[in-house]
């Protein structure tokens, strides 16, 4: 019985021996090894590929965020422009596009429009301008107060020459302020 088990130990220790001489040959450690070179060469160009993308990503973040921010300006300088002119298309025979129960209404809005035009494009000459149109306007306001329609034409022609550079003055920065953002 012992030759036999050490028989048995004797053709494991070989059968054992046999199975791990036979490992991986040369060509296939070459070949696999060349393979890893290749998987970590791709490896490093996708990083340096996705390194230039998020790049170009935030780029084109920076320059959508700085196109939103002029089209954000244009609109409002737009918007308090064509307000703006709407009181001035009776004078040249077009209804005007924008209806208002009152005087007051209307100037309220059109004080709110110029104002966002103005915190829009940090614009310090609209402002200026926009303030001393307004204070004329208010002169305008009490020296006419109980005057009929006729008599506040007549004052307001008689004026014209203080009122019509304030307003053409309005008028150039809300242009200047659209064209500015559009460039």
């Amino acid at each position: 019985m012992r030759k036999l088990v050490t028989g048995i130990l004797v053709l494991l220790v070989v059968v054992f021996a046999a199975s791990c001489a036979g490992g991986v040959s040369q060509e296939e450690y070459d070949r696999v090894e060349s393979d890893l070179s290749a998987a970590q060469s791709q490896v490093q160009s996708l990083q340096n590929d996705l390194t230039a993308a998020q790049s170009q990503v935030q780029s084109l973040e920076s320059d959508l965020d700085a196109a939103e921010t002029k089209s954000a300006k244009a609109l409002a300088y737009a918007e308090a422009f064509d307000l703006w002119m709407d009181s001035s298309r009776p004078y040249y025979g077009l209804e005007p596009k924008y209806e208002f129960e009152t005087e007051e209404e209307r100037e309220e809005v059109i004080n709110a429009m110029i104002e966002a035009a103005i915190d829009a494009g940090q614009d310090v000459m609209l402002s200026d301008a926009w303030q001393a149109f307004s204070d004329l306007m208010q002169l305008y306001t009490e020296e006419t107060q109980g005057m009929s329609q006729e008599e506040q034409m007549a004052y307001w022609q008689e004026h014209e020459a203080e009122y019509m550079p304030l307003w053409t003055t309005v008028e150039f920065c809300l242009i200047d302020g659209i064209l500015d953002a559009l460039e």
